[in-house]
C-alpha cells in the first residue's frame, strides 16, 4: 500500500482550546518536588558521610528521569506527516523520520502518573541526527488521535521494505487500533464459542 502524498497533514489537531500540558495539576506541582527534595538529602547524606547516601543517590536519578520523562510526554507536540515523513516539533527543536525507511520504530505507551490519561506513542529514531525520540498519540486537547491519522501512520509504515519487520508489525498494531479504538487483550480476541456447550 503507498503512503498518502500531497501537502504535509498536520497530524492530532484537537477539537477544543489547545492547552499547555495534559495531566494532572497535582501530578505536575508535587512529582517535581519529590526529587528535589531527595537531591537535598543526598548531598547532606553525602556532606555527613552517612551509607544511606548510596541508597539515595540512585532512587533520585531514577525518580528523577521519570518525572522528566513524564513531563516530556505530556508536552504537547506539533506533529506533520509529509508522504511518509514525520516531522515532530516540541518547543524549538524538530525532529523527522521517514517512516517508509526506518526499521526502528517501537509502539508503547506514554509515561504516565496517576490520573494522567494514557495514549500510544511511537518511538523512533531521527533520521538526520540519530538520535531517538517519540511521539505520542494524542491530540491538542487530550483525545486519543483520529482513525484517519492512525490510517496514515500505517500506510506510511506499510510503505517500508518487506526486510523492515518491525515496522510492518507497527503498522499492523495501528491498524488494529484504528479499525477498534484500543489494542484488544488476548483474551478479547481469542475465540471461546468452542467452550460454550449447546444446550
Amino acid at each position: 500500500m503507498m503512503a498518502p502524498q500531497g501537502s504535509p497533514h498536520r497530524l492530532g489537531t484537537g477539537t477544543g482550546a489547545t492547552v499547555q500540558r495534559t495531566g494532572l495539576l497535582w501530578n505536575d506541582v508535587l512529582l517535581p518536588i519529590f526529587p528535589a527534595v531527595l537531591l537535598v538529602a543526598c548531598v547532606g547524606t553525602t556532606i555527613g558521610l552517612e551509607p544511606g547516601a548510596l541508597l539515595l543517590w540512585p532512587v533520585c536519578a531514577v525518580l528523577s528521569a521519570y518525572t522528566v520523562a513524564r513531563r516530556r510526554d505530556q508536552s504537547l507536540v506539533e506533529a506533520h506527516l509529509d508522504g511518509t515523513v514525520l516531522s515532530v516539533r516540541r518547543g524549538d527543536r524538530t525532529h523527522h523520520c521517514d517512516l517508509s525507511a526506518t526499521g526502528d520504530v517501537r509502539l508503547g505507551t506514554n509515561i504516565t502518573a496517576g490520573g494522567d490519561p494514557g495514549f500510544y506513542a511511537l518511538s523512533l529514531r531521527d533520521t538526520g541526527t540519530g538520535k531517538r525520540f517519540r511521539y505520542v498519540l494524542r491530540t491538542d486537547d487530550a483525545h486519543a488521535l483520529s482513525s484517519e491519522d492512525l490510517g496514515l501512520l500505517a500506510a506510511a509504515l506499510e510503505a517500508s521494505p518487506p526486510s523492515h519487520a518491525k515496522a510492518h508489525q507497527v503498522a499492523a498494531r495501528l491498524r488494529r487500533i484504528e479499525r477498534d479504538g484500543h489494542e484488544k487483550s488476548s483474551s478479547e480476541t481469542v475465540d471461546w464459542s468452542h467452550r460454550i456447550s449447546s444446550p
